[in-house]
């Protein structure tokens, strides 16, 4: 009985939060992914991704697609080293 109240209130929250961020009712998969994220601290991941419908690779890939690049100035400064040689690879 109470696993049961736990489910409906963390459900209640997920849904709360569909409403602020989707206009529409129905959130993309991505968005559902962010939400879950943020109650992710509060209510246990297993619940809130039976709730939304979301697959455990699906959110640890839209998870991980978030993530800041940390290669992003390296790869700046390559493609302008490219793109000054006359956008040429190697030495021939």
């Amino acid at each position: 009985m109470k696993e049961r109240f736990e489910y409906i209130e963390d459900e209640n929250e997920y849904l709360k939060k569909i409403r602020c961020l989707s206009s529409s009712g129905r959130a993309k998969e991505r968005q559902k992914a962010i939400i879950v994220a943020e109650l992710r601290q509060t209510f246990p991941l297993r619940i809130l991704l039976r709730i939304s419908q979301l697959p455990r690779s699906t959110f640890y890939y839209h998870l991980k697609a978030s993530c800041i690049d940390k290669h992003r100035t390296d790869k700046h400064a390559i493609m302008e080293v490219f793109e000054r040689n006359e956008n040429c690879y190697g030495y021939r």
